[in-house]
């Protein structure tokens, strides 16, 4: 028996290699043929042992598959997979030996499950459907352009007999969703072309359908739903069951309810074994309250999935835990606790506390309109007169009828707010305390039934905080409301969390320029809430001083803030004492494994090789014995773990353990541990640079190229090793390039900040830099930071520029505060700043800005720069790959960040000149992601009057000064 996969490709670099490699220990030989692919696709599979076959795209897969079965044709047996699909074999018996058993006949066409996998974290079942894909390549032929299908040839007469494959499955793990819409687009055109050609043909319309729906076109998935269901015969059972799922969801999603219904009872009639008609029946009851019907149609939806009596799709795979929730609500809501109906009508009054400590009010607001849309509500601020709110927030109160409150005692304000809106539940809302949980009105209601009046509470910024309980949300009529000092009712360690918790998360750090305000807030507050603002203030001194008894619920948690404050005075001996007194308690796992990770750090930052052994092994053990490691205040996975072993064996020596071990961190990670990566490279050149460089780039590859993901990140290796051939081999696909930089510079104006301080040699060449940049949308802002010669001259050159605002102010304050000044003039969604004897590269601001819209996540982006000799002559060009939030690391001249994050960033700390763009960045990665544009677009000069060079001079204490100023706020980040 001879067995061949065939797949059919075009530029699928990131999957390809994990469709062959899940078929090589089934089949005797994988058959790729190529239609046009521009990726390194054909090298990947080459590389993997398949077959390569190239065929010229006709916009007709039966053409392709059919000459993929002509090269097939005396096969035994053909197996199709899709490029991003993985094949699963389950059965003790082999692949091939379970075909040979059982004897199957030559028209035999196998039906194979496929499974839809959800992309991204966590990965979940999202549907189950079946199709077509192992058979006799002799006897059958593919027809139609797209979604085509399975014809016997057979001279003989004979028709295709569907046979099951039940230890067989395909995982389908799909595209970007940019690849879905251009795959969407051209599916759509090639169905329109079908039905043209052959009108008659059902399956087209039912192809339809399904497209359609998936885009977001109801109707048009309605109306060719319903036309499949008029011409399919009634024994396609399986095309008819996607024709009516598609027919029900459209109506429903066109809220024609009344249709979907009478639709789900005409398919339950025709196909009483097909599970998910019963599931959007019970769906639309729930939606309605209509609880009983509810539960009926529930429960014969879970007894039909029981049962699987024929084999249908099961659309709502994903979901069987949540309906089922909804099945209990349901029972809940019929039989007792508080029903939907009450919810639907009740009032919710939000009161928000300390509203002057709030960043951003109007993301605040925009924030509970979309997460409590479901719920009836009001929103009051309890304001103390002591403290000033700012006019424009109050104007922002009124413009969204937020009632304020100035009453010094809780008690009567809540009385007071509650009584005028008719409230029966009162929520109180802290400042920069955000909504992290599901909100709607079913978690609503399971919140209040089951947790009554406590939700979770999560204080972290970027890897370091805590979790806890606290008293939040009262039912006005049966419960006191807390006086507003909240104790923290438990400290949350994973063991008392429930599902559907209600969960805020406010920020552990706080900008310098809050924290005033936070710090006369403390007083208020609870031990451990009070900790935790010093902390987020750094006020290291004040979180060492505060006493704890070992007996308090937050002692652990205490200790563990006090030794991250230990390192950031730079007291190690103070912090390994309390880290080796928590690792020698008796303590949980969970409670331990924070204090064993930071033993690790402090091993890595002293040269004692045997502390750097224990903590190999305290690692080591921990990774062994526990599958999924669970921290209660580092945000940190194992991949960290692995990461951490690695940098300990390198320091003592062990090389090869070292490898192994950054090795197994990018692999838990699927090669996404870019920082793990670097560094694992880095040592593999330092390891082998004896052998030569052959060495060195068979070790790297050897590591990564097996991975597809691995692979992809190949490129940024071999540029962080300045190995630029390489480099260029690998080098990934410039996402920037498909967007529309016109749209981009429309709607984003760009403010680009110049501080000046007597600093005329070089200005008129920066200010030309700036005004003849491609990106034309940006305001250059001229800071005169008191200069003591004439600098506005220089500036009337070029007062043929609007885009020049200058500005003078009357003393001479520094950088960082000019900077500041020049933010508040600012008016651009993006910013940067630079120098005045510097100069950029003409389309700096356009790549830039194009890197930072190609991750909207992502709140800044830097680039490489190039050191520049007084005459403008490069020297030397400075790279830093990535950005490591570690405490110290500075992000260069070359950085812009997005205006909106500076609410809760802060501006440039005015204390800190000469080291304040390393403390700026820092502040700003903790706020999100910082990304990296590997082209060297900025020219940094190098000259004796510059900044720098009066730094390594000895001007303002020097670096080694500037950076112990540094390590003092954010040392504790090297740690976590």
């Amino acid at each position: 028996m001879f067995i061949s996969a065939c797949i059919l490709t075009k530029n699928n670099e990131d999957t390809i290699g994990l469709a062959i490699s899940s078929l090589k220990n089934h089949v005797d030989r994988v058959i790729v043929a190529d239609t046009g692919s521009d990726d390194s696709t054909v090298l990947i599979a080459s590389e993997l042992g398949a077959e390569i076959h190239s065929f010229s795209w006709c916009d007709d897969f039966s053409k392709a598959r059919n000459f993929c079965l002509q090269l097939v044709r005396n096969d035994n047996w053909v197996l199709w997979l899709d490029s991003d699909e993985e094949f699963v074999w389950s059965n003790d018996v082999s692949f091939k030996g379970w075909l040979q058993d059982k004897f199957f006949n030559s028209t035999d066409v196998l039906l194979l499950e496929v499974r839809h996998i959800r992309t991204g974290e966590p990965q979940e079942v999202m549907a189950l459907t079946h199709a077509e894909r192992l058979f006799s390549p002799m006897f059958f032929r593919y027809t139609g352009s797209v979604h085509e299908n399975i014809t016997c040839v057979s001279e003989d007469g004979f028709q295709k007999t569907i046979q099951n494959c039940p230890y067989a499955w395909i995982i389908h793990s799909g595209y970007s969703p940019e690849f879905q819409e251009r795959k969407h687009q051209r599916n759509m055109a090639l169905l329109k072309n079908e039905l043209t050609e052959n009108p008659s043909n059902p399956l087209t319309f039912r192809y339809i359908a399904n497209e359609a729906y998936n885009s977001g076109d109801y109707n048009q998935s309605l109306l060719n739903a319903s036309k499949a269901l008029e011409l399919i015969p009634l024994t396609g059972t399986y095309s008819r069951a996607q024709s009516y799922f598609y027919s029900i969801m459209s109506n429903v999603h066109l809220n024609k309810t009344n249709e979907a219904q009478e639709m789900i009872e005409r398919c339950v009639a025709e196909l009483p074994h097909y599970s998910d008609p019963y599931c959007i029946a019970g769906e639309l009851c729930f939606s309605q309250s209509l609880w009983e019907e509810a539960l009926e149609w529930y429960d014969a939806w879970f007894d039909s999935v029981k049962q699987e009596k024929e084999m249908f799709p099961d659309y709502f795979i994903s979901q069987r835990k949540q309906i089922y929730k909804r099945r209990q609500e349901s029972y809940r809501n019929l039989n007792g606790s508080i029903s939907m109906k009450e919810v639907k009508d009740m009032n919710l009054s939000i009161l928000i506390t300390y509203p002057e400590l709030e960043f951003d009010w109007e993301e605040l607001i925009l924030h509970i309109k979309e997460k409590l849309r479901d719920v009836n509500y009001h929103i009051g601020v309890w304001c103390d007169k002591k403290f000033q709110v700012d006019q424009q927030i109050k104007l922002l109160w009124r413009e969204n009828k937020i009632q304020t409150f100035y009453e010094a005692d809780w008690q009567k304000t809540v009385s007071s707010f509650v009584k005028k809106n008719n409230t029966q539940y009162l929520w109180k809302w802290e400042a920069n305390e955000r909504l992290t949980s599901d909100f709607n009105l079913e978690t609503f209601i399971h919140h209040i039934n089951n947790y009554k009046n406590e939700v979770v509470i999560n204080r972290f910024s970027e890897r370091v905080g805590c979790s806890w309980q606290e008293k939040r949300i009262w039912d006005v009529s049966h419960t006191e409301y807390n006086d507003f000092r909240v104790e923290i009712n438990s400290l949350y360690n994973g063991d008392n969390y429930h599902e559907n918790m209600i969960t805020l998360e406010k920020p552990l750090m706080v900008p310098k320029e809050r924290q005033k305000d936070y710090i006369e807030r403390v007083s208020m507050e609870s031990g451990f809430n009070r900790m935790l603002t010093n902390f987020g203030c750094q006020r290291y001194e004040e979180v060492i001083k505060q006493s704890t008894a070992s007996e308090e619920d937050f002692w652990i948690s205490s200790q563990f803030f006090k030794a991250l404050a230990y390192i950031c005075l730079e007291q190690i001996d103070e912090a390994a004492n309390i880290v080796y007194d928590m690792i020698d308690n008796d303590l949980t796992d969970k409670d331990v494994f924070d204090f064993i990770y930071l033993h690790s750090k402090l091993a890595q930052n002293v040269t004692v090789d045997e502390m750097k052994k224990d903590s190999i092994q305290l690692l080591t053990d921990v990774l062994e014995s526990n599958p999924i490691i669970e921290t209660k205040h580092l945000k940190i996975l194992e991949t960290h773990w692995w990461a951490q072993t690695g940098e300990l064996y390198w320091q003592i020596g062990d090389a090869d353990q070292a490898i192994k071990s950054f090795r197994q961190s990018l692999e838990v990670s699927s090669f996404k541990n870019l920082e793990c990566a670097y560094r694992l490279v880095e040592v593999i050149q330092m390891q082998f640079k004896d052998d030569g460089i052959d060495t060195i780039i068979r070790t790297i590859l050897g590591v990564f190229q097996d991975s597809p993901n691995g692979k992809s990140v190949l490129g940024l290796m071999f540029e962080h090793l300045n190995l630029q051939e390489w480099a260029l081999l690998f080098k990934r696909e410039d996402i920037t390039t498909a967007l529309d930089i016109s749209a981009i510079e429309k709607d984003n104006l760009v403010s680009i900040i110049l501080p000046v301080y007597n600093d005329t040699q070089y200005l008129s060449e920066s200010i030309r830099s700036i005004l003849s940049q491609s990106y034309v949308n940006l305001e250059l802002i001229i800071i005169d930071d008191g200069s003591t010669v004439d600098v506005k001259k220089y500036i009337d050159r070029y007062k043929y520029d609007s885009r020049i605002k200058y500005f003078r102010t009357k003393n001479n304050s520094g950088i960082p505060s000019a900077i500041n000044y020049g933010i508040t003039k600012a008016v651009g969604s993006i910013m940067a700043w630079t120098s005045a004897d510097n100069f950029t590269h003409s389309r700096w601001v356009e790549k830039m800005v194009l890197r930072l819209e190609s991750e909207p996540t992502a709140v800044a982006a830097y680039s490489s720069y190039y050191h520049v000799d007084e005459d403008g002559i490069i020297i030397g060009t400075k790279k830093e790959p990535y950005y490591k939030l570690n405490g110290l690391q500075n992000s260069g001249p070359s950085f812009f960040w997005r205006t909106r994050i500076l609410r809760k960033s802060g501006v440039f700390d005015e204390s800190l000149f000469g080291i304040e763009d390393r403390d700026f960045a820092i502040r700003i990665a903790l706020q999100g992601k910082i990304i990296y544009h590997s082209e060297p677009l900025y020219y940094y000069r190098i000259h004796e009057g510059s900044l720098s060079s009066k730094i390594e001079l000895g001007s303002h204490g020097g670096w080694n000064e500037l950076h112990e100023k540094l390590k003092k706020k954010w040392i504790y980040l090297s740690f976590v």
